[in-house]
C-alpha cells in the first residue's frame, strides 16, 4: 500500500513542479506581433463575379418557381440566400461596380421585393457590363 501512495503521491508532484518552471519569469523579451497586412480591396472582376453567382442562382430559380417546379418554402430560401450572397460580398466603394454593389447592400433585405418583380436590370448590373466586357449571368433551368 505504500508504494502504491508513494507512486501515486510521485505521478501528482512531478507535473505539479514541471507547471511550477512553466510559470516562472521569462529570460528572454517576447517578441511583438508583426502588424497585420491590410486586406486587399476587391477588384471589379471579383465583385461581378461574386454578384453573378448569386443573380444565376437567384434568376434560375425564379424561373424554376414560375414553373411550377419549387415546392414548400424553397423559393423563399433561395431568396434569402441569395440576398446573403450579395450582402457578404467585399466592396471596394471607389470603382463604379463598387459604389453600386455598396449601395444595393445598403437597401437589403428590400433586395428580394426588387429581384421578384420581374426587372432584373439594377445598378450592379449595368456597372458589371460596363467594366468587364464578357459579364453576366449563366442560364441553366429550363430547356
Amino acid at each position: 500500500m505504500t508504494l502504491t501512495r508513494t507512486a501515486a503521491a510521485a505521478a501528482i508532484a512531478l507535473p505539479a513542479v514541471a507547471l511550477a518552471a512553466c510559470t516562472a519569469t521569462p529570460t528572454q523579451t517576447p517578441v511583438p506581433a508583426e502588424p497585420q497586412a491590410a486586406a486587399a480591396m476587391p477588384s471589379d472582376e471579383q465583385m461581378c463575379s461574386e454578384y453573378a453567382d448569386a443573380l444565376t442562382l437567384f434568376s434560375n430559380m425564379r424561373l424554376a418557381n414560375g414553373d411550377g417546379r419549387l415546392i414548400g418554402n424553397e423559393w423563399d430560401g433561395i431568396q434569402r440566400l441569395a440576398i446573403r450572397m450579395v450582402d457578404g460580398i467585399a466592396v471596394d466603394e471607389s470603382s463604379s461596380v463598387g459604389a453600386a454593389l455598396a449601395a444595393m447592400q445598403r437597401q437589403m433585405p428590400d433586395l428580394s421585393a426588387t429581384w421578384t418583380q420581374g426587372t432584373l436590370s439594377d445598378p450592379v448590373q449595368a456597372a458589371c457590363s460596363a467594366a468587364i466586357p464578357d459579364w453576366g449571368i449563366e442560364g441553366w433551368v429550363g430547356g
